[in-house]
């Protein structure tokens, strides 16, 4: 593990990995995590980077397989910057988010889209580049649903 900051307390699962150095030289490896941070199993947590207090409280959820790139121009080690995902927003399984891009408060990707531009706020987008469908308030399903899954 790299040279790191980490604050106290913070919740580690048992199969996440912190401190992965980077494929690439950067300036500075010191990894910081702040209090109240959850990070949890099969996450990677790469040397230089800043964990944020709290980092799970803003229910945003992101199911398995999401992509998070944050490199616009791979060799350019000076202009690294990842998306943005604001509270509650939710990313669907196998979903990409390209860098710089911000996922809006509320909103929803769906499975396996490819997010290229901002997402607004409650916005539903899909596809390949994502595309705007609707909005979170439009989604609904109907009680026999409910009813199978029980």
């Amino acid at each position: 593990m790299s040279e790191a900051q980490l604050a106290t307390p913070f919740q580690l699962d048992p199969r996440a990995v912190v401190g992965e150095l980077p494929g690439r030289k950067i300036a500075d490896l010191t990894l910081s995590i702040g209090p109240h941070a959850i990070i949890r199993s099969f996450s990677v947590i790469y040397a230089g980077s800043r964990i944020g207090a709290h980092l799970e409280e803003d229910d945003v959820f992101l199911a398995p397989g999401v992509m998070i790139a944050n490199d616009r121009h791979p060799i350019c080690r000076d202009c690294m910057r990842g998306p943005t995902i604001k509270r509650a927003a939710r990313v669907g399984i196998n979903a990409t988010l390209l860098p710089e891009i911000v996922v809006g408060e509320a909103a929803l990707v769906g499975a396996g889209a490819v997010v290229t531009r901002d997402v607004p706020p409650r916005a539903v987008v899909v596809g390949n580049p994502a595309r705007v469908i609707g909005t979170v308030d439009q989604l609904t399903h109907s009680r026999s649903y409910l009813e199978r899954t029980g």
